[in-house]
Parts: structure tokens; sequence; C-alpha cells
């Protein structure tokens, strides 16, 4: 389970803890960073390579299919509601910078630093969007990099004394994003006969996205009672809030004003009526 950040908002929390969370694995060291899923764009592309030649007197030239390639494009945005959380924030940012250099061979607890033992592979989870859709777990791949925007206009936490006793700053809001080049650890394209065609490749699971095939009507029934709970939730703030809002324009009332569902009792017939202050006297009109 996704830990909950340190010092964060109510909202981010509640992404953690239902695990709406972007995870990225550096895979040669299996060392993972996970962010609350605050996304700003998603783009998935399919591209195509062909290899035309061109034959003297045919119009159109010959082409022969190579392969089709995916990359994933991500960008979200990393918000500190506290000075704690802004720390922890570029601690974890930090990591996932270091999720970009391979690992090294070591001798006798020595590290050799020109042979590479294994590329910066990173496998990349984010619920069915990125997924490998034969296991449902990360999608593996290689960046072409990390972007880091501070959102300056946001502010900034200064620090007088930070690392080593110098001046530190932790942003309130950081914009990450990264472009990952798919690699397919299953088979992938059409089989069959005539009759029959299936598609290779994340037959349980759907792919690329998934499908409801493992989705129960008791989940989807459970996702939508959460949904109208936080509705009603929601509806029973605004009428308390309306509520408060009443009693300020009336100001204190005794117990005879108060509206009651007897008309027998002690305000009188027509007790559940209020009048709200108005500013010309003469619009006012008496209770029945």
């Amino acid at each position: 389970m996704a830990e909950v950040p340190k010092g964060g908002m109510p909202g981010e929390e509640n992404l953690v803890t239902r695990q709406h969370v972007l995870e990225i694995e550096h895979v040669p060291t299996g060392h993972k960073v996970k962010f609350a899923a605050f996304l700003e764009n998603f783009s998935d592309a399919y591209n195509s390579e062909w290899v035309s030649e061109q034959v003297y007197g045919r119009m159109d030239p010959i082409a022969t299919f190579q392969n089709t390639r995916r990359a994933i494009a991500v960008s979200w945005k990393v918000p500190a509601a506290s000075e704690l959380q802004a720390v922890e924030n570029l601690k974890n940012i930090g990591k996932l910078m270091q999720f970009l250099y391979p690992l090294y061979q070591t001798t006798a607890g020595k590290s050799q630093g020109t042979v590479i033992n294994m590329g910066p592979l990173v496998r990349v989870k984010f619920g069915n969007l990125i997924m490998n859709s034969e296991d449902g777990t990360g999608l593996l791949g290689y960046l072409n990099g990390f972007t880091t925007d501070i959102g300056v206009e946001d502010g900034i936490f200064m620090q007088d004394k930070g690392f080593d006793g110098k001046p530190a700053y932790f942003p309130k809001t950081v914009t990450l994003n990264f472009e990952m080049n798919v690699i397919h650890e299953h088979s992938v394209g059409w089989k069959g006969t005539k009759d029959s065609y299936t598609f290779r490749g994340g037959t349980e699971k759907g792919f690329p996205y998934g499908s409801l095939k493992g989705t129960t009507a008791a989940a989807i029934k459970e996702n939508m009672g959460a949904a109208g709970a936080l509705a009603q939730h929601s509806l029973a703030h605004r009428k308390g809030d309306a509520a408060d809002l009443k009693r300020q324009l009336l100001g204190p009332q005794t117990q005879s004003s108060l509206p009651s569902s007897d008309p027998n009792g002690p305000a009188g017939r027509g007790a559940g009526r209020i009048l709200l202050p108005t500013t010309n006297p003469k619009a006012a009109t008496k209770t029945q």
C-alpha cells in the first residue's frame, strides 16, 4: 500500500489511501516512488513504421511493415500543503531523477564505474491506463528523461539554515513530466484462421487499457455507492451552511417564535412560517 504523504492535504491522502497513485519503479534496484494522481496531461502514441520501395512504372511504392511502437507521455503536479511535505516531495523527486542512471557491477565491494550491469529500465503503473495488460503489473520501458518545472508563482518555503547550515528552498508546487518508450513483454498481433481471429497479448486483462471482464457488478455498485455517499455528505454540509446563514439573518429567537410541527403548539397557528428581514417595513406581512 502506498504511504500517505507527510503533512499532505486531505484530498491527497484520500487518493493515496484508495491507491489512485502514479507508481514508477527502477527495475535494476527494485526501488519505487509513488505520487498522488494529480495528472495534468496523458498521451499514449502508437506509431507504425513501414519501409517503402519505389518500383519503375508503379505509381505507388511497395510498403513493407516493420513494427508498431508505443510511447507514453505523462505530466503531473506534486503539491505541498506544508513545509514538511515540501521537503518530502523534493526528496522523492530527487530519487526519481536517480532512476535515469544504470546499475554498475561491483567487485569486492568496489564499484566498477565502467561496466554496466543493467540499463535504467523502469516499470510504470497507473491504474488500467498504464499497465502490463497480460498480468496487470507495471508497464516496462525506458525513459527519454524527466523534466522538472518549479511553480515559482505558487511560492517557495525558504530555510535560512537548510543543508549544511546554508539557505535551502523547497517549492510548494512542482510539475513533472516524462516520455516512456514501451517494451512489450508479451506477444502482440492477430492470429487465427478465416473463421476465428484472436489478438495475442493481454487476453485476460484486455490490451492495452484493460476490459470490464474482471470488473464485477458488485464492484461497480460499490463505487457508485461511495460516490452517492460523498454527494449526500456534501449536500448535508450545504444544508448546514444554509441553516447557519438563516440563524444569522434572523438573530436570536424565543421558543415561541421557533417553527413547530404542531399547529396548536406554543407558537400557535402558522408557526412554521418565518419572516425574513426586509429593508421596507411596509413590505413585511403578518403571520396567519
